[in-house]
């Protein structure tokens, strides 16, 4: 069996039985009586991920990158987040990692975003619990005068615990390529202090003397 790829899931509906299509030769029967609770082993993370970074500008730049989710493909290459047009609580994450062989898979979840705190907290979920479930978020402190960032992961469910060497390995490197971006994305455009060896030297007008003479005179 090959570890998923593409579209990994659409939301989950009410009913007790729903078919999740992971690719064209892929899929899973999740099958679960109305009302039955996720059983707790299910909802442990199988492993949990995290980056982290310090960026050189305010928090509240830092934050306001963060929560300015439309402008993301401006700036973040690595993952992508698209907002419901209905109900802005509703999104759709995706991001393209990359495989050892090199070979890029990309693929999406659904979920939906959980704390907007400014400016320390953005957070959200994503999957169905007991089939492939991610909590994401980003925690922001002051750090001197610029913003300690941790980006965080857990993942848990039925795919990762199949694919305990696969799936949970897809979102390092994309996490980190995103806090990269953020970076760049925060402190472009601050002003560059003078220094005394960038100051541009005035350049003389004034004609060199000839043998110590005077500079000839105009007709």
């Amino acid at each position: 069996m090959q570890p998923p790829s593409g579209n990994l899931l659409r939301r989950a509906a009410t009913q007790p039985a729903q078919t999740f299509s992971l690719s064209a030769a892929w899929s899973v029967n999740v099958i679960r009586p109305p009302g039955r609770p996720t059983p707790p082993t299910e909802s442990l993370p199988v492993k949990r991920i995290t980056h982290e970074i310090v960026v050189e500008a305010a928090p509240e730049r830092v934050w306001g990158i963060l929560a300015d989710i439309p402008s993301y493909p401006e700036w973040n290459r690595s993952t992508r987040i698209v907002l419901d047009p209905k109900t802005p609580d509703l999104i759709t994450y995706g991001l393209t990692a990359v495989r050892p062989n090199g070979k890029e898979l990309p693929w999406t979840l659904n979920g939906r975003l959980l704390i907007r705190r400014s400016p320390e907290r953005l957070s959200w979920r994503l999957g169905l619990p007991g089939f492939v479930f991610l909590a994401m978020s980003y925690a922001l402190t002051p750090r001197g005068a610029g913003t300690h960032v941790l980006f965080t992961a857990e993942v848990s469910g039925l795919v990762p615990r199949i694919f305990p060497k696969h799936f949970p390995n897809l979102l390092p490197q994309p996490m980190l390529g995103t806090l990269q971006a953020l970076k760049r994305r925060a402190e472009t455009g601050r002003p560059k202090p003078i220094s005394r060896s960038s100051t541009p030297k005035k350049v003389s007008t004034q004609k060199k003397l000839r043998h110590g003479g005077r500079p000839p005179r105009r007709r």
